[in-house]
């Protein structure tokens, strides 16, 4: 009975063994940086120009800008530096409503980032 007992215990700790990686396994996980928006300024009246900065985007990749999920049309064409990275203005519309509305840019690799801009009628 401990004979069996024993070797139970030896085949579950080979099974788990198995399972486990390795502690000498020197493969890391590789962390990709999440792109990120900054708006200068962050809040200000419908009609007003907005600098755009973004880091951490795919390299030499187009960029699409939405506000409130709607694009904005491409009057003039931005795509990210060799290191992902932008700078791009926009200017709010004429009729922006006030209030909190959603900027999102996006590469054409499926990145994309967010910041708020407060539109605050003078």
């Amino acid at each position: 009975m401990l004979a069996a007992m024993v070797t139970v215990a030896l085949l579950s700790t080979i099974a788990v063994r198995g399972l486990v990686a390795p502690s000498d396994n020197t493969a890391a996980a590789t962390t990709q940086k999440q792109p990120a928006i900054k708006l200068q300024p962050n809040s200000d009246a419908p009609g007003s120009i907005v600098t755009v900065t973004g880091t951490d985007f795919s390299a030499k990749s187009p960029l699409s800008v939405s506000v409130d999920n709607k694009e904005l049309p491409a009057d003039t064409k931005v795509t990210t530096k060799d290191d992902g990275s932008f700078t791009a203005t926009l200017k709010i519309p004429n009729d922006a409503k006030d209030g909190n509305h959603q900027i999102k840019v996006s590469d054409d690799k499926g990145k994309s980032a967010t910041a708020d801009f407060t539109v605050v009628k003078k």
